[in-house]
């Protein structure tokens, strides 16, 4: 959703969020499980995981500054 929003359809932007939101819970408690599958590299994977989720957080955020200053995407 967060894709397809224009000036025209920005209530996308809020829809977005909110599942955003819904769905970090769920992801955290689907990670803690996917760890015990492999138990050798149980907390390498629950650690790739989990920084690959907190680092999209970090590059929307450079996105937006890169925007802000007349980046063209």
């Amino acid at each position: 959703m967060l894709t397809f929003s224009t000036a025209q359809t920005s209530w996308l932007l809020f829809a977005s969020a909110i599942f955003l939101g819904i769905e970090g819970i769920q992801f955290v408690l689907s990670n803690l499980q996917l760890g015990n599958l492999v138990v050798e590299f149980r907390s390498v994977c629950i650690t790739l995981i989990s920084g690959s989720h907190d680092s999209s957080s970090l590059t929307f955020l450079l996105v937006k500054i890169i925007y802000d200053g007349g980046g063209d995407f």
